[in-house]
């Protein structure tokens, strides 16, 4: 099981960042362009023969894109049936396969009518609009009151999609009760199959075990799908299933199977779980989404033909894999903007839709953010829209004298910092190289914005001195880096470029898991996850004298003297034994923690990391538990004077791949674990 782990972590994809740039960025050759701006809420998308695109908003409304503008009437509706609350509302819709002569269009939608449930429905098409009457409804879900779960608006699902049989394949989430999943007594949690007339085959898998619309599950142990694929010819069927803390997952779906989901998660030897064909170890909040085969024979180069596409909707990328040979993801895109859907239109261009904004929770969500893009292949030597090419070793970035060792050019400043990220087994020394007459902007409050050209060099050596992986931070000059990590090998002493992020044994110490992240183009320290921790901010980096020694160099916008440095915000390091116990563990968490567990970062966390917020307003002590109890009886985040039922403590002591921060899987305890315990059985 350990060395399966292992394995399946190198896997992993894509750059930890939440960057949000205005345009994606794709591979040379190919053109993106930007449809349908201020799309509310998007969900789901489709197309019809005749190549015109079809989104779905989560409030109701289906709206077709032709000859680029967005028709104003939409197709469809549903705004005064659907409940709209967190991940409910319309949520899948497609096309009968044989549309027009069949005007059929099915859709998922969640209700309150009678009750909170999911809905199945076909309409038919005349003039362009589903005719309202004409609504048959095929499937009715379950009550979600009865169904419990730690935020049952949440995991809906509703991907839905022909398979080459001629029947529906429509995906359901557990709304966060895990044990849904694993019952075959609901609907929840599970992979669906109907013929479009909404009648249940008698080939379904449970047909003879089951009754009524039970009939119609087709596979379980599913969580939260976000995408369903059907590859042309084979017909064989794949499902992107949203993880909890470990892992993403591609499963292909086959009848009766089981996909492990709340026992597994990932890769498992468990008897009678099937495991996935690809995972990920997402960060937190990281979110499969969508997905798409790209047809033999299209527009793309031959690269791409064949390939399964899919998106995640917080690292703001969209991958493709070979089904047949699924270890390794080819990078096509990233700087999306939220993506949760994907299509391919008859004219062999890829859509993408971005939703934009996060789910409808009253507090974070954004309306009318959201937009289309399409990415279509032009050929030559295009190159609007080229990513950014990374320099292939730290000696040809400007980083290294001559000579391979770790010895940094001319022009380089070491610098302190009050609290450094942890990473087990290793120890981190920073540099800082400024562009002639430039400026930093100093936020008090927030991260520094850097002058484009200045460049940040974050090295790490292992315990015994070895160097381990060097990081660079490239400044855009808009307060986002270039960042590219190198890894030093210990064969030929030099430092090459980490091509895509890996998950492998730090060399020193087989039992501790290193993270080495891939490169991103635009890397937001605001939204930036485990891998890349960009901590250049005032209360880290007020130091001794640091501050009023880079203002003598002229190297701020502002001056800052030693007097006015006391007044900036500083906190305490870790080892500051005569600083009050809480201050140190805020200071930790905020270094390790506040990049996901912030107001618009992508933790699905409720409490707020930050050392700037008021301890009373950070929700430290709190019953609220968005990623669940660990199994754990009557746990809360911190349960004063236990930290047996603390998660807050439990997640930091884990040693596996549910610790936190992500990425730090150790048999070695996190230098706050002490701390933090004393603190909380102080608590009354």
């Amino acid at each position: 099981m350990a060395s399966r782990f292992v394995i399946c972590f190198l896997f992993v994809l894509g750059v930890l960042s939440g960057s949000f740039a205005i345009g994606a960025t794709v591979p040379a050759g190919f053109r993106t362009e930007t449809f349908a701006e201020g799309i509310n809420a998007g969900t789901a998308l489709t197309s019809t023969p005749d190549g015109r695109v079809f989104y779905a908003e989560q409030t109701g409304h289906v709206r077709v894109l032709e000859n680029g503008v967005v028709r104003a009437q939409p197709v469809l509706d549903l705004s005064a049936r659907v409940n709209t609350y967190w991940e409910r509302g319309l949520v899948g819709i497609q096309f009968d396969p044989e549309y027009p002569e069949k005007p059929f269009l099915y859709v998922v939608y969640v209700t309150n009518d009678p009750y909170v449930h999911h809905v199945v429905s076909r309409f038919t098409i005349v003039d362009g609009a589903a005719d309202m009457a004409s609504e048959l409804i095929l499937l009715e879900g379950d009550d979600q009151a009865t169904l419990g779960g730690g935020q049952s608006g949440s995991h809906q699902g509703g991907p839905i999609r022909f398979g080459l049989d001629g029947m529906l394949y429509i995906g359901l989430g557990e709304q966060s009760e895990d044990e849904a999943s694993q019952s075959l007594d609901t609907l929840q949690g599970k992979i669906l199959r109907i013929a479009p007339d909404g009648s249940i085959p008698v080939d379904n898998p449970f047909y003879s075990k089951l009754e009524g619309k039970y009939r119609s599950i087709y596979a379980l142990g599913i969580r939260n799908p976000f995408g369903l694929a059907v590859q042309p010819v084979t017909g064989r069927i794949f499902e992107a299933d949203i993880g909890k803390s470990s892992f993403d997952e591609i499963n292909e779906i086959q009848a009766g199977r089981n996909y492990g989901w709340p026992l597994a998660e990932g890769f498992s030897d468990q008897p009678g779980l099937v495991n996935p064909i690809h995972a990920y170890p997402p960060a937190i909040g990281r979110s499969i989404c969508g997905s798409v085969f790209y047809p033999s024979g299209g527009a793309f180069p031959q690269r791409w033909e064949g390939k399964l596409f899919f998106a995640d909707w917080a690292s703001n990328w969209v991958k493709a894999i070979d089904v047949d040979d699924p270890d390794t993801a080819l990078d096509f895109g990233e700087d999306f903007s939220r993506p949760v859907a994907i299509e391919v239109t008859p004219d062999g261009a890829l859509w993408v839709l971005n939703r934009g904004t996060r789910w409808r929770d009253n507090n974070k969500f954004e309306n009318n953010s959201g937009s289309l893009t399409r990415i279509s292949y032009v050929g030559g030597d295009y190159t609007e829209n080229e990513a950014v090419v990374f320099p292939q070793s730290l000696a040809e970035a400007g980083v290294l004298r001559s000579g391979g060792a770790f010895r940094l050019a001319k022009g380089f400043t070491r610098f302190k910092s009050k609290q450094s990220v942890w990473r087990p087994g290793t120890r981190s020394k920073s540099w800082l190289k400024m562009p002639k007459d430039g400026k930093i902007n100093i936020v008090q409050d927030g991260h520094w914005v850097f002058p484009e050209g200045a460049m940040v060099v974050e090295h790490f050596e292992d315990a015994r001195g070895t160097p381990h992986e060097t990081h660079l931070y490239q400044s855009n000059g808009d307060g986002t880096y270039r960042a590219s990590a190198y890894r030093w090998s210990a064969e030929t002493g030099d430092a090459r470029l980490v091509e895509r992020s890996e998950f492998q044994p730090l060399r020193s110490d087989a039992a501790t898991m290193w993270l080495s992240p891939g490169p991103v183009a635009r890397l937001d320290p605001t939204t930036a996850i485990f891998g890349f921790q960009p901590q250049f901010n005032t209360r880290r980096l007020n130091v001794g004298g640091q501050l009023s020694n880079w203002s003598r160099k002229g190297w701020f916008s502002q001056k800052v003297t030693r007097r006015a440095a006391r007044q900036l915000p500083q906190m305490p390091a870790l080892d500051e034994v005569d600083a009050p116990a809480l201050e140190r563990i805020r200071a930790y968490l905020d270094t390790n923690c506040a990049s996901c567990h912030q107001p618009g970062g992508a933790s699905r966390g409720f409490f707020d990391a930050r050392y700037l917020t008021p301890f009373e307003e950070q929700g430290l002590i709190s019953d609220a538990l968005m990623a669940g109890d660990l199994g754990v009886p009557g746990a809360k985040l911190v349960t004063p004077g236990s930290p047996e039922t603390s998660v807050l403590y439990l997640r930091l002591a884990r040693k596996d791949g549910f610790r936190m921060p992500p990425g730090t899987m150790s048999a070695e305890d996190p230098p706050i674990l002490p701390l933090l315990e004393q603190w909380i059985r102080s608590l009354d």
